[in-house]
């Protein structure tokens, strides 16, 4: 029984030592700091370049979703709303953001987009599309003289995360940090109203631009450099791309969505 028992003993302190090994050869190749994403560093651009293009829409444009309004009618705006999931003005896609991946260090950011603002008015959250920054601040506001319930979710793919979920009086308003995990879009809601439906883009870096009405973009101050690029839309999804860019070049980047 002695020699069984320490045999077994002997098992567990090998198990132990190659765990502990495994362990530490995880580390190794593969430290905590490199696990996460790189912070962005803000600094002088030497030479920078732009990027400039139109975001398309080819086909036909669906038609505005009709939403029922079954509660506080008075406030909102009658028994129902329509809701245009995908606008296009002369082939041109607007409420779209496009943003360059993997930009490491470069101009600074906005400080504008550090305190971002949402309100809500006539049952409906203003602004209907908006960038927001990682670790900034946001206050909600309601405007109305009902109350609401916004619900906020972090998109990751085709997964809904649930960020915060507050309960708000008419007239109210609250502050809540903008914390991600791992995505860049905030789709906001309201429990109370299921057709107030909001949206925010937060960026990996400053080197974005929301599309102007005729879907056309620029981005300055570019680092030189080969990036990946997306263009993202809250219903119709993302469309990536490739640009370089030279020192002080201008550089041409189109998307199209169907």
């Amino acid at each position: 029984m002695r020699q069984s028992m320490g045999l077994v003993g002997g098992r567990v302190k090998d198990l132990t030592g190659t765990l502990a090994v495994a362990g530490l050869l995880v580390l190794t190749l593969f430290p905590l700091t490199a696990i996460g994403a790189a912070k962005y560093k803000e600094g002088a651009v030497a030479g920078g370049g732009s990027v400039s293009g139109t975001v398309k829409f080819s086909g036909t444009v669906p038609e505005p979703e009709s939403m029922a309004i079954n509660k506080d009618m008075e406030v909102c705006g009658g028994d129902h709303r329509l809701h245009e999931t995908v606008k296009v003005a002369s082939g041109g896609l607007s409420e779209v953001v496009v943003a360059l991946k993997g930009v490491k260090e470069g101009k600074a950011w906005d400080p504008e987009i550090a305190k971002a603002n949402v309100l809500q008015e006539k049952c409906a959250f203003l602004p209907y599309l908006q960038i927001m920054k990682k670790g900034g601040d946001l206050e909600v506001k309601n405007g109305d003289a009902v109350s609401h319930n916004i619900h906020t979710y972090e998109m990751i793919g085709r997964a809904r995360v649930s960020q915060f979920n507050v309960q708000q009086p008419a007239g109210s308003s609250f502050n809540k940090p903008i914390k991600m995990r791992r995505g860049n879009v905030i789709r906001m809601e309201c429990d109370q109203h299921d057709f107030m439906i909001g949206w925010a883009y937060v960026p990996d870096n400053p080197y974005y631009a929301v599309v102007a009405a005729d879907g056309t973009f620029s981005i300055a101050d570019v680092p030189a450099g080969t990036y990946k690029a997306e263009a993202w839309h809250p219903y119709l999804g993302i469309k990536k791309g490739k640009v370089t860019v030279e020192a002080g070049g201008a550089a041409a980047l189109d998307f199209e969505f169907k």
